[in-house]
């Protein structure tokens, strides 16, 4: 039983952007990868939960980058249980480059949902049979609740597609971070680069849903909200600190 999960990755010309650095949606495709092999070798990945009736969903995540991977770059992912609370639990991730550096760090929150109920599990009602590592964080913070302030204005607005679906029959989670991305001037992004992003998922987002970005900024750092139009929930809110390139 693997209390630290490694595994290693080659950065794809599909996986880059127009600069060839690794995009922040597949950034976040890595660690949603890592995170689901680590659960299925300690027995409570994908299969084993929904045979239960329940399903893992990212309900937080806060990443930090000191330098983001290039095209063809052979990196080491680490990823691990931090501990587990009452209603949610923590994995921490590392991105390290070929000497070891540590690249990227993320601090990632996930509920245990009911897929019936479509209410979260009490996990400190489970035993899950392992050790957890919480003397070693990656950060010492969490990913906390966003507010987003009253000024925020429109900026943008997305139909989901049949290609942002996943299994669970909802919008990834990696694709709220491509069309809060995506929603910005192509001169800021040629010119700007991510250096910490934060996301609080709240709502599930469906096929043809009809989604609204609502956007506040002071200086580099951004505050988005992603709307779905037809009842008004917020599905998700994401902070972006940028930096110059």
């Amino acid at each position: 039983m693997d209390r630290i999960w490694t595994q290693k990755f080659k950065i794809m010309s599909f996986q880059i952007d127009r600069n060839n650095n690794l995009s922040m949606h597949a950034l976040s495709g890595i660690f949603q990868e890592a995170a689901g092999e680590h659960a299925r070798t300690l027995g409570f990945g994908y299969e084993e939960m929904t045979v239960k009736g329940w399903v893992w969903v990212l309900s937080r995540i806060k990443i930090k980058i000191s330098r983001i991977p290039t095209w063809r770059e052979e990196v080491n992912l680490r990823t691990w249980v931090v501990e587990r609370g009452r209603m949610l639990s923590r994995r921490d991730f590392e991105l390290l480059d070929k000497d070891g550096k540590r690249l990227v760090s993320a601090v990632t929150m996930w509920a245990l949902l009911d897929l019936k109920a479509k209410r979260p599990v009490v996990l400190e009602k489970i035993d899950f049979g392992f050790p957890y590592r919480p003397e070693e964080r990656v950060m010492e913070e969490e990913p906390g609740k966003l507010t987003v302030p009253a000024e925020a204005r429109d900026s943008g607005t997305y139909r989901v597609k049949y290609s942002d679906i996943d299994m669970n029959g909802h919008m990834n989670n990696i694709h709220y971070v491509r069309i809060v991305v995506d929603s910005y001037p192509l001169d800021w992004l040629d010119t700007h680069i991510v250096r910490e992003m934060e996301i609080n998922y709240r709502a599930e987002a469906r096929i043809n849903d009809e989604l609204l970005i609502r956007t506040h900024s002071e200086g580099d750092n951004f505050i988005h909200q992603v709307v779905n139009q037809e009842d008004g929930r917020t599905v998700a809110v994401v902070r972006i600190v940028w930096d110059i390139r």
